[in-house]
C-alpha cells in the first residue's frame, strides 16, 4: 500500500519512551483502508503505547506515522482527530454528569468539526440497542463500566470517524451490556 493513499495508516520504526525506559523499539505497520488489525501479546508490552502514540497522547516517540498524506507524529490528540482519527481507550472514560444524548452530540459536534456529516443520532442509537433501553436522558455516572464503554464507542462512530482505534474495546462488556 502506498502511504498517500486516503485513509491508510503507515508507521516506520516508531519508537517511544517513558523517562528513560523505551516502550516502543522500531514498530512499522500499515493499515489500508476498509482493513482492520489486532495487536496482541503480553501486559507491558507496549499495545497501549502504541496506540497512545498514534492517537497524540503519547509524545515522547520518534519515527514516521503518516495517515493518508499527512504526517501525525509529534501532532496533538485534538490534531490528530481532526484528521479523522477516533481512539477509544480502555477503561471507558466519560463525562458523568452529562447524558448519553450529550455524549452522543459530542462526537457529533467533532464530525462537523471534521467537515463531515455527522450521523443522526436515531442512526447510532439503533446500533448500541443498550443505550436506547437505558434511555438518552441517563447521565453518565448511572451507566455499568460495559455501557460506558459501550458510550465511548458509539460516541466515536458518532463523529463519523475513518479510523477507529480501540483500545481493550471489549474490557466490561458482558453478553447483556
Amino acid at each position: 500500500l502506498d502511504a498517500g493513499r486516503a485513509n491508510t495508516l503507515q508507521l516506520d520504526n516508531v519508537s517511544a519512551w517513558y523517562g528513560r525506559a523505551q516502550a516502543l523499539d522500531g514498530v512499522s505497520l500499515i493499515v489500508g483502508a476498509g482493513c482492520s488489525l489486532g495487536i496482541v501479546g503480553q501486559n507491558g508490552a507496549g499495545k497501549t503505547t502504541l496506540l497512545r502514540v498514534v492517537a497524540g497522547l503519547h509524545r515522547r516517540s520518534t519515527g514516521r506515522m503518516i495517515y493518508g498524506t499527512a504526517s501525525l507524529l509529534g501532532l496533538t490528540a485534538d490534531q490528530v482527530a481532526l484528521f479523522g482519527i477516533s481512539f477509544v481507550r480502555d477503561g471507558a472514560r466519560v463525562f458523568e454528569t452529562l447524558t448519553v444524548s450529550e455524549h452522543l452530540e459530542l462526537g457529533r459536534r467533532l464530525g462537523r468539526a471534521r467537515n463531515q456529516q455527522p450521523l443522526p443520532v436515531q442512526s447510532i442509537v439503533d446500533d448500541f440497542p443498550i443505550l436506547a433501553r437505558r434511555g438518552l436522558d441517563t447521565k453518565a455516572g448511572y451507566l455499568s463500566g460495559g455501557q460506558r464503554q459501550v458510550l465511548c464507542l458509539a460516541m466515536a462512530i458518532a463523529s463519523s470517524a475513518r479510523c477507529l482505534i480501540l483500545d481493550e474495546p471489549s474490557a466490561g462488556l458482558a453478553e447483556s451490556t
